[in-house]
């Protein structure tokens, strides 16, 4: 059986987390401007979802594939409305997909079965 080791590297992924906790600070505090908060901060969100959309791709991790989109989907929903937003859901989504997400080593016997099918 192939062992399994994580798609993104672990100094990498605790960067990740720090940054969308960082980011997720921000748009708390953006959010305490009465009407204009809610404006910049959902743009913020887009800025945020579409970043580590190109983040993690570059580590193979689809953060909206059929598998990861409805906890991402969660996670935009959560910073639009007022209260849960606090519970910093984009710290949680990306923190989970970085730490989680795993890939298959081929065994030797894999290895060896690729080779031959591009022996000449």
């Amino acid at each position: 059986m192939p062992k399994a080791t994580p798609k993104v590297p672990r100094d990498v992924a605790v960067l990740m987390t720090g940054v969308a906790g960082f980011l997720d600070l921000v748009n708390i505090l953006v959010e305490l401007i009465p009407v204009l908060g809610a404006v910049i901060g959902f743009i913020i969100d887009i800025v945020i979802a579409a970043g580590f959309y190109v983040w993690m791709a570059h580590y193979e991790v689809k953060l909206y594939s059929a598998k990861n989109a409805p906890g991402s989907m969660v996670a935009f929903v959560m910073n639009a409305l007022p209260i849960t937003d606090l519970t910093f859901p984009w710290t949680i989504r990306i923190g989970s997909l970085a730490f989680t997400e795993e890939k298959e080593i081929p065994t030797n016997a894999q290895t060896r079965a690729t080779a031959r099918q591009f022996r000449l």
